[in-house]
């Protein structure tokens, strides 16, 4: 009679291991997704740092003096297009007069939306530097694209 009680009890015992090995299995699939959700992120950050890329590239000597550039005096004139900039490259005191400001919001050429990609910088090393670009680029615009 103790005999097959003894065999009731392993019985009860293997119903309970069984039940323990599907729960690795269910953390198994929470991991999966979390996998999935980190993956997109690195490629969202590479994409904004070759958007900055673009923006920082400038001149390292000043067009009139010939001095270091002071990162503090860029001076960012924005095209429509990759036209519109060799046209101003071509021609500098023609369209220099149309843009107000650093930042334009329009083609000093074609009068157009600028395209942030389209984006030409030149920098100076000083306030007066940039006075003098802007009064006749024409004669300094072949230093900066040395």
């Amino acid at each position: 009679k103790k005999e097959p009680k003894k065999e009731e009890k392993k019985e009860v015992k293997k119903p309970e291991e069984k039940k323990e090995a599907p729960k690795p299995e269910e953390k198994k699939e929470v991991k999966k997704p979390e996998e999935k959700k980190e993956a997109p992120k690195p490629e969202e950050k590479k994409e904004v740092k070759k958007a900055e890329v673009k923006q920082v590239a400038f001149n390292k000597k000043c067009p009139v003096s010939g001095k270091d550039v002071d990162l503090a005096k860029l001076f960012a004139i924005n095209f429509c297009c990759g036209n519109c900039l060799g046209d101003f490259t071509k021609d500098p005191t023609k369209h220099i007069a149309k843009v107000k400001e650093p930042d334009n919001k329009k083609c000093p050429i074609s009068g157009k939306d600028i395209d942030a990609s389209k984006q030409f910088v030149i920098g100076f090393c000083c306030g007066n530097c940039l006075g003098d670009f802007t009064k006749d680029p024409s004669k300094h615009i072949a230093k900066v694209q040395q």
